[in-house]
């Protein structure tokens, strides 16, 4: 209990797998080992009883007159995976609030191992890959993420060419929706065009001025966040090179934005189904969304693909089928994979 730092806890519990520590202050808050990992873990209030029911009821009673009586800030809850992962209690998570409040993640999932709450970086994301296969749970993590940018104040777009899978939502957060080719190059001419030259134009003042890039994305802060979301990369990709796509040369004109566009303070996040990836590879739009080899692979047999990479994590574990709506993040220069499952969006 309230050790000074992670040392002093794997001193005690003996082992360096302590990913967090918990918050100073709190009585009766620390770790405990079980089996190789360490949990956090709050001491019960002791009571008396003949039995587990009577204590158990000493208990709760004790609990509920403490919280009655109890003015101030409120301890942080020990972070949990329910059993059956909602939307509803996944929002209303204090590592989500937190999230949300620091603007600068899109929270998506919870952390198998930490149980805290994590999402796509807004310091490093530009192109972001949605991928797995079907049933997997790409569409319900599209559908989260899309409930989690309005909250972080920032507007968005979905772009579906063939179905309606993001419609509801788009409707819900009042966002740009297109449905068509011809309304995307409409979305182009009026939105993407004009956001991109302007932040553009600033994002050279910066690297003029010698800014690394931390400290440009501060400073692009000063743009309202913009996320365009894809329903289907294969697609959207196909689209752009054939037909009135190509008569356009709106393959030329994306291409472009992909290649160029990052530290814009603009996110494209697109939904990739694995079977289907034969359809759109070689083709400009689709190797230049990829090659950013940022994003999540969902439903487990995750050493089939060859765009993303997770790092360390053993061959024979990334081959495990695993269920709809858990995968794993892409390792990247700051940190290693991570392993998360995400909440049903419909409660």
């Amino acid at each position: 209990l309230e050790m000074v730092d992670k040392y002093g806890y794997s001193d005690i519990i003996k082992t360096m797998n302590i990913p967090m520590i918990p918050d100073a202050g709190i009585p009766g808050r620390g770790l405990v080992k079980i089996g190789e990992k360490a949990l956090e873990f709050q001491t019960c209030v002791a009571a008396e009883g003949e039995n587990d029911y009577e204590r158990i009821e000493v208990i709760r009673k004790v609990c509920d007159e403490m919280q009655a009586a109890w003015t101030g800030t409120r301890a942080r809850s020990i972070p949990k995976i329910p059993e059956k992962p909602v939307w509803s209690e996944f929002s209303e998570n204090d590592s989500f609030k937190e999230a949300i409040a620091r603007k600068d993640i899109v929270p998506f999932g919870y952390d198998i191992d930490t149980a805290d709450v994590i999402g796509m970086s807004l310091r490093r994301a530009y192109c972001y890959v949605v991928m797995g296969k079907s049933k997997s749970g790409m569409t319900n993590m599209l559908r989260i993420m899309m409930r989690s940018v309005p909250m972080l104040g920032a507007k968005m777009a979905a772009v579906e060419f063939g179905n309606e899978e993001l419609l509801a939502e788009a409707k819900k957060a009042d966002a740009v929706y297109i449905s068509s080719i011809e309304e995307y190059l409409d979305f182009m001419n009026k939105t993407i065009i004009p956001m991109f030259q302007e932040r553009a134009a600033k994002r050279k003042e910066c690297h003029n001025s010698g800014m690394d890039e931390d400290e440009i994305y501060e400073v692009m802060k000063c743009y309202e966040p913009y996320f365009i979301f894809i329903s289907d990369l294969t697609t959207f990709a196909k689209a752009m090179h054939e037909g009135f796509g190509a008569d356009n040369n709106l393959y030329g004109a994306m291409t472009n934005f992909l290649e160029k566009g990052s530290s814009l303070n603009v996110y494209f996040i697109a939904q990739l189904d694995w079977d289907r990836r034969s359809e759109a590879v070689g083709r400009s739009v689709y190797e230049s969304f990829v090659k950013y080899k940022d994003g999540v692979h969902l439903g487990g047999n995750s050493a089939s693909q060859t765009v993303l990479s997770f790092g360390s994590i053993p061959y024979s574990q990334l081959q495990v089928a695993e269920k709809p709506g858990v995968g794993y993040t892409s390792a990247n220069e700051s940190e290693g994979p991570k392993k998360f499952v995400v909440p049903f969006y419909g409660k």
